[in-house]
């Protein structure tokens, strides 16, 4: 049997557009709920579309933290 998706759009996005700091804002609906933390990367302001983050290939990384998933899909 298929579930059914219960949120109403974009449960997360991270545009990752800050600019500076260990925080990747979710642009989701699930707001602050969702947001990321950045380790042992970079900022740019030079991206394809303004600010980016550049990761270093070995220890840089986004945490995005778990979520119960049942929140948004039923049986």
């Amino acid at each position: 049997e298929n579930a059914k998706y219960n949120a109403p759009c974009q449960i997360a996005h991270y545009k990752f557009d800050e600019g500076f700091g260990t925080t990747a804002n979710n642009s989701g609906t699930a707001g602050s709920s969702h947001v990321g933390t950045i380790a042992n990367a970079t900022w740019t302001n030079i991206g394809k579309q303004g600010k980016a983050i550049i990761y270093n290939g070995t220890t840089s990384y986004t945490q995005l933290g778990t979520t119960d998933l049942d929140t948004y899909f039923e049986a």
